[in-house]
């Protein structure tokens, strides 16, 4: 019983390590004033610059897709390129979970981005309910 406690202990940990990875040959870094980037550590090259406060994990959101956070709070989506898929103004964005679409807020008024990261419907409306399929 001990022996198949560990073995699945360790299958989920394996995929949660995973599911959450960056780049192989990135490197999260802190530079001096706290703020989150990413250098490519074949090159010594700065990939994403040390411009967050916050960098969540690849993969959480979408697959190669990590949503940043800024020093006024807002949030946006970069990709394993280092490329800015959601510029970083919104107070908030919501996971895809089943559906192709997720739900973005800004000044507490909710707005719409594809699984692309295009902004389908501007922040405007007090609420938008996704029908999940």
């Amino acid at each position: 019983m001990k022996n198949v406690l560990f073995v699945s202990l360790m299958i989920c940990l394996g995929s949660h390590v995973f599911a959450q990875t960056q780049p192989e040959n990135w490197l999260k870094v802190k530079n001096e004033i706290g703020l989150y980037g990413f250098i490519d550590i074949t090159t010594g090259e700065e990939v994403v610059p040390c411009l967050y406060e916050e960098i969540e994990d690849f993969g959480l959101l979408k697959e190669e897709w990590a949503v940043v956070k800024t020093q006024e709070g807002l949030y946006g989506i970069i990709d394993y390129e280092g490329e800015i898929i959601l510029n970083p103004e919104f107070d908030s964005i919501e996971g895809f979970q089943e559906s192709d679409y997720s739900i973005v807020t800004a000044n507490g008024l909710q707005g719409l981005i594809d699984n692309q990261g295009n902004l389908l419907v501007y922040p405007q409306y007090l609420e938008i309910h996704i029908n999940e399929e």
